[in-house]
């Protein structure tokens, strides 16, 4: 009987992670599937990456908010959609990093709240937000000069299952704010890396099966 349910949980993981289809993905090496918007432009970082040559970065600037946006891609067929990306988020305490989905191709955008984050930061409290101080002093929040590397990077992620599932037009959207009006206070900027969105028609984290008295 205990092979048989092993058996039988080991089938259900195996079901689920081979329905799972990657469908977006931009590592920044050509940076060919997402468009930069707003002021100041986005550009590839040669210096910081998590995989290949290089990753994404922009800086705050005085009183305006800068878009990065990715090609629209289809989740039609597919009720489970998480979203996955590393990041240093190297601004101010006061400005804002944000994430946003679109299920309309880019008509209506949804910021995206401690309801859909699955990750370890400090961004329920700082107000669905990344900044210097999402991470207990890992970005060094208390000096705005100090300079990123690679033992910097955090890996994040949203279920964003009940914002974009079975849509055939999904975007999105990484804004960065100057929410104090000082620009970016001498801090290095927000670099993005590796966006991946996985869909799938099952769940994509696998269920927890627990065996319980008398078994």
């Amino acid at each position: 009987m205990k092979k048989i349910t092993l058996l039988f949980s080991a089938l259900i993981v195996a079901c689920a992670m081979n329905a799972q289809t990657i469908v977006f993905h931009e590592d920044f090496e050509t940076a060919d599937s997402v468009a930069s918007s707003g002021s100041p432009t986005w550009g590839q970082e040669g210096v910081l990456q998590v995989s290949g040559s290089f990753s994404y970065r922009n800086q705050v600037a005085t009183s305006t908010a800068s878009y990065l946006t990715t090609n629209a891609f289809s989740t039609i067929g597919n009720s489970f959609v998480l979203l996955d990306f590393e990041q240093i988020c190297k601004i101010e305490f006061n400005d804002a990093g944000t994430v946003e989905v679109s299920n309309d191709n880019g008509t209506t955008w949804t910021q995206l709240t401690a309801n859909e984050y699955l990750g370890v930061a400090a961004f329920a409290t700082m107000g669905n937000r990344f900044a210097s101080n999402s991470y207990s002093g890992a970005w060094v929040p208390g000096n705005n000069s100090a300079v990123p590397n690679n033992t910097w990077w955090w890996h994040e992620q949203f279920d964003i299952s009940s914002l974009v599932s079975n849509a055939a037009q999904v975007k999105v959207r990484f804004k960065l704010s100057d929410i104090n009006n000082n620009g970016s206070n001498s801090n290095y900027g927000w670099i993005l890396d590796d966006v991946i969105v996985t869909a799938s028609p099952s769940e994509l984290n696998p269920p927890v099966i627990i065996q319980l008295n008398p078994i």
